[in-house]
């Protein structure tokens, strides 16, 4: 498994710099909003190809200041990826994605995977009811996403 695909791995480097908390906080969300096509289906198909893009981002960050012990800041960026998680399911989004570089299935794995380093995170900060909710999360998505996989068979 590559280091960016496991929950927690620390991907920091010597040279990395230290994101101050406030940097952190004051960063705009992944997506403000997936909105249905409107019409513009290449446009549309080209905003999930640079939310994606950013979710990876966002979550390798995460994985960073996680590294670094900074476990409130990494929860803020797992969570501006965490608003992906009620789009994901929308059928415009399968339609536009079918137009597009992007892998909904991966963008999924993406978004479990922070929900999981969440509740890691509020773990590590003793925030033990938002841990809970975090990973009662992922297993309900986990089962919901399950049963509709063998649905398709």
């Amino acid at each position: 498994m590559a280091s960016e695909e496991a929950p927690l791995a620390p991907t920091t480097s010597a040279a990395a710099a230290k994101p101050s908390t406030s940097a952190a906080a004051a960063k705009p969300s992944v997506v403000s909003s997936v909105a249905p096509p409107s019409g513009n289906d290449s446009g549309n198909a080209m905003l999930l190809v640079h939310v994606a893009q950013r979710a990876r981002a966002e979550k390798q960050l995460g994985n960073r200041l996680f590294g670094q012990k900074l476990f409130a800041d990494a929860l803020k960026a797992y969570a501006s990826v965490l608003e992906l998680e009620q789009h994901l399911d929308s059928d415009d989004v399968a339609t536009l994605a079918a137009g597009s570089a992007v892998d909904v299935d991966e963008v999924r794995t993406l978004v479990l995977t922070c929900r999981l380093n969440s509740a890691q995170c509020a773990l590590s900060l003793k925030q033990f009811s938002l841990a809970k909710e975090h990973a009662e999360a992922a297993v309900s998505y986990t089962h919901l996403r399950a049963h509709e996989t063998e649905a398709d068979l």
